[in-house]
């Protein structure tokens, strides 16, 4: 097992202290393995809940495979010049659909 250790400063509050600890063992995976060995886990439900995270892993991964390009397609506001967003009838240039006039509008 991992050893955490923290050095305390005389002028140092306790409170912040124990975060730094909390955190390292937190790092160091000792909360983890604590949950783990809290109760007994039968082969068969450790294979059972291996197989369920990996077929969670594999659906999220496939959905985001689908929907790949969605963050491109839809991104913030700032995108409106991009080839890649939507097309909402308003053109920098020219204005709104269907203007003939290339010089800009002020509305």
């Amino acid at each position: 097992m991992v050893q955490v250790e923290v050095k305390v400063n005389p002028d140092e509050p306790i409170e912040k202290a124990l975060g730094r600890f909390k955190k390292n063992c937190t790092k160091a995976g000792i909360v983890k393995e604590i949950k783990k060995r809290s109760y007994y886990e039968k082969p068969s439900e450790k294979k059972r809940r291996i197989t369920l995270k990996r077929e969670r892993k594999l659906k999220l991964a496939l959905r985001d495979n689908q929907n790949g390009d969605y963050r491109s397609r839809h991104g913030n506001s700032n995108n409106r010049g991009n080839s890649n967003s939507r097309n909402t009838g308003f053109n920098r240039n020219t204005g709104f659909r269907g203007s003939s006039n290339t010089t800009r509008r002020s509305y």
